[in-house]
């Protein structure tokens, strides 16, 4: 179990499954196609979302992001 958690982590990979984005916030997060370096290149994403529930147990959730620039 990963204690570091706080909050919500929100995390973008790209279609061959490297992490590209990884941020952490407590509320609304709007990605702007940002990556650390260079603006994300237009295709398809999986955006996973992350957060710790009150009994301690990381609730996890991955949608497909279509991004176009």
């Amino acid at each position: 179990q990963d204690d570091s958690i706080k909050g919500i982590l929100i995390a973008i990979y790209d279609v061959l499954g490297n992490m590209i984005l990884l941020r952490q916030t407590t509320g609304q997060y709007a990605w702007s196609g940002d990556t650390p370096g260079s603006m994300a290149a237009s295709g398809v994403y999986i955006v996973r979302v992350t957060e710790r529930a009150q009994n301690g147990t990381l609730l996890a959730q991955s949608k497909r992001l279509i991004w176009k620039h």
